[in-house]
């Protein structure tokens, strides 16, 4: 008895959801668009000429598709794959490109594509040379990473040494009585 109550309840809302306009489709079928596309279907004539085969169609000679992977066994790249050609990167799923998502930090493979924006050097002088030695006792990696002691602190690191917005930050520390090292 209460099946058919929900039933007969639910079938209701099917009723009320036919259309004014004098067709038997409920507007939960698509409404207005669904039907005008229905009948410009039926509508449309059809070719007097008869349907066009293949071999009528115009042939354009000396188009062709450009390549769009490359290097790597066709187009695919990564580890048992091979790299790509010179300047394409190694997306992570495994194809050959150029762009943002072939080429964008952390995911393009380094080690199968030279075009990784992890790979370019930046410009200026080359600092590979200047020495950096171990100053303090606090190790240099995760393992000199810590919680701060007490709660609601944060610690703000220059790890690259200061930069152009460093005085900007400490000037506002020192206006809201923050201690900046």
């Amino acid at each position: 008895m209460r099946l058919s109550s929900v039933v007969l309840a639910a079938s209701l809302g099917l009723v009320l959801a036919h259309g004014n306009h004098g067709q038997h489709v409920p507007k939960i079928l698509g409404g207005r668009k669904f039907l005008a596309a229905l009948q410009a279907r039926r509508s449309t004539a059809p070719n007097p000429q008869g349907p066009v085969r293949r071999q009528d169609m115009p042939v354009k000679r000396g188009e062709h598709l450009k390549t769009r992977q490359v290097g790597g066994v066709d187009g695919r790249c990564g580890p048992g794959i091979g790299s790509c050609a010179s300047g394409y990167c190694c997306s992570p799923e495994g194809w050959c490109g150029k762009g943002i998502d072939y080429c964008s930090a952390p995911d393009c493979q380094l080690n199968y594509g030279s075009g990784c924006d992890a790979n370019q050097k930046p410009s200026g002088a080359d600092t590979s040379g200047v020495p950096r030695p171990k100053l303090g006792s606090v190790p240099y990696g995760g393992a000199g990473i810590y919680d701060c002691v007490n709660a609601g602190d944060i610690a703000v690191t220059f790890d690259d040494g200061p930069y152009i917005y460093t005085n900007d930050l400490l000037d506002k520390l020192k206006v809201r009585r923050e201690r900046g090292i």
